[in-house]
């Protein structure tokens, strides 16, 4: 059975885009196909592309993320989606409310977070918007997300095995 994980941050241009990309080479690597990915924003933003500096450094990993535009969030998304994965805890509290708190839908939304192999990084501090940070930045974060994607998937897999 296909499963979707949907990533979300606010604007769908840096860090949930990041993540699905990141996490979309993970897959391909160990050869995990009936795992799909999305990604959308909460701040209603449609159509714009990638920033320019993970634009960079998403190409420096190989991956091809120009043909990335931003996506609004909707509850079809939510309702869609196996595992809803947030940036931060506003993420959270707005796909909560466009969800209306449904349970169903909440139970599977979880912060990118709660997946560092340190038990003690583990928090629900979030990740924060690098967006208009420098090139060498993101680049510190695409570290920082590895770690944690490799412990999101292998969440999935015991979860969905």
């Amino acid at each position: 059975m296909t499963r979707l994980v949907l990533f979300v941050c606010s604007g769908n241009i840096c860090r949930s885009p990041m993540a699905e990309l990141l996490f979309r080479q993970l897959l391909l690597e160990h050869g995990v196909e009936w795992i799909k990915t999305g990604s959308c924003g909460t701040l209603g933003i449609s159509g714009a592309p990638i920033s320019d500096n993970n634009l960079v450094v998403l190409v420096e990993q190989g991956l091809q993320p120009a043909a990335h535009r931003s996506t609004a969030l909707q509850f079809h998304h939510l309702y869609r989606a196996d595992l809803i994965i947030v940036m931060e805890p506003l993420h959270r509290d707005m796909i909560a409310e466009e969800a209306g708190d449904d349970p169903e839908i909440m139970q599977r939304v979880l912060a990118l977070t709660e997946f560092h192999p340190d038990p003690r990084q583990r928090n629900g501090a979030g990740i924060y918007d690098f967006v208009a940070s420098e090139v060498e930045t993101y680049r510190e974060m695409v570290e920082e997300f590895h770690m944690r994607l490799q412990g999101l998937l292998e969440y999935c897999l015991r979860l969905w095995r």
